[in-house]
């Protein structure tokens, strides 16, 4: 993976500390949109048993082409946490979030 602190700092800070805890090690993607992502979810229903969470730090110029790595968040844009997604094919109704 590549990562832009530069342009994340705080959502790459996070996804990092979640790697380096071994908080991903054993869990597997649970789900696939064939056409838009593939993402790793903690549970059903998205409860999770780390509640760290990131604001949106995507620029208006931030682009979600396919292979790009994002965290996932809910309606909320300072909900982001472990969950992250990579992009199976570009989706523009993501950019700048």
């Amino acid at each position: 993976m590549i990562l832009y602190p530069e342009d994340a700092p705080e959502t790459v800070a996070h996804f990092e500390d979640l790697v380096k805890r071994g908080y991903y090690d054993g869990r597997e993607v649970t789900r696939v949109i064939p056409g838009f992502v593939v993402q790793q979810t903690d549970r059903t229903g998205g409860s999770t048993d780390d509640t760290a969470t990131v604001a949106l730090e995507a620029g208006k110029n931030s682009s979600f082409s396919a292979g790009a790595l994002g965290i996932a968040r809910g309606a909320d844009p300072h909900s982001g946490g472990p969950e992250f997604f990579i992009m199976d094919f570009a989706y523009s109704a993501l950019y700048g979030n």
